[in-house]
């Protein structure tokens, strides 16, 4: 609890820079209010032991912070990259308008240079934050509409390249931690391991099939 104590703090002083930003550049005064509730929520059956889970309202935050970060990094990155291409409904905590989350991706960009992925052969670029408070050494969570729109992209349905981004320290020194470009070969390749039971991938782990 005091660790995820700590990390509410440090969202919190993450949101006054967000404030700043948002002052800055666009001369509007915002202020975003935070509330957490006080859970923990422990997954597996047996004696208690499981994965500890943070509340969903700071996940929730973690997840906007992960994703103006990223927004933030790929407009300086890209110069014809804007709030046009922000697509989740995380925008609209900063007050960027309507977005949507059932899509199964935050961003959507026509990546003509292959500034991205190394690869302009396929320019559309569907990108998934997934941000973290830690250092990002354990797995993150994919939704069963996230994972099903990068098969797609992968055996072409989609006509798009599935992107994975990953931000750590959000809470304090946010950082890009790596890019993943088309999880499902990944997987297939057995540098990600996805747990269709809990919804987690693991970077950097062979699976172990049977």
């Amino acid at each position: 609890l005091d660790e995820i104590i700590e990390d509410v703090e440090l969202v919190r002083v993450l949101i006054v820079h967000v404030e700043d930003d948002i002052r800055r550049l666009h001369g509007v005064h915002v202020h975003f209010a935070l509330s957490i509730r006080c859970e923990l929520v422990c997954e597996g059956g047996g004696g208690g032991k499981g994965r500890r889970r943070p509340p969903e309202s700071l996940l929730k935050m973690f997840g906007a912070v992960g994703e103006h970060f990223v927004f933030q990094q790929l407009r300086q990155l890209l110069g014809d990259f804007d709030l046009t291409n922000w697509k989740s409904k995380a925008k609209e905590i900063f007050g960027y308008g309507e977005g949507d989350d059932s899509l199964g991706y935050d961003f959507e960009y026509h990546d003509a240079r292959g500034a991205i992925t190394g690869d302009a052969s396929v320019p559309r670029c569907l990108i998934e934050v997934k941000s973290t408070g830690s250092e990002g050494s354990d797995g993150f969570e994919m939704t069963t509409n996230e994972w099903e729109t990068a098969i797609r992209c992968h055996t072409g349905a989609e006509n798009a390249v599935y992107v994975i981004v990953r931000v750590i320290r959000t809470g304090s020194r946010p950082e890009l931690l790596d890019i993943l470009v088309d999880p499902i070969q990944l997987h297939l390749d057995g540098v990600l391991d996805y747990s269709s039971r809990d919804l987690l991938v693991a970077v950097g782990k062979v699976r172990h099939d049977g």
